[in-house]
């Protein structure tokens, strides 16, 4: 299964603005409760975060994004992050 959570409030469009910690946190909360709902049968879940873009006004939201998705992994028990 292949799912995404859109960036949205929280993400500022003009470049070199990075995400709001509230945004932040509430990314991390719901990739969370995913993984738990996807790893709840005994299964493992590959999260892969994103690559770098190639758009430099986009570092700052991909880099917030990675991040959330670190800290919800950190926080789950079946889990594996590709990089």
């Amino acid at each position: 299964m292949v799912s995404r959570i859109r960036p949205g409030t929280g993400i500022s469009k003009s470049g070199g603005t990075s995400c709001a910690a509230a945004w932040e946190d509430e990314y991390s909360r719901r990739a969370r409760i995913m993984m738990r709902t996807w790893s709840r049968f005994g299964g493992r879940v590959l999260w892969m975060t994103l690559p770098a873009p190639g758009d430099p006004l986009l570092v700052a939201q991909f880099a917030a994004v990675n991040t959330a998705i670190s800290h919800a992994a950190a926080h789950s028990a079946a889990w594996w992050s590709a990089r």
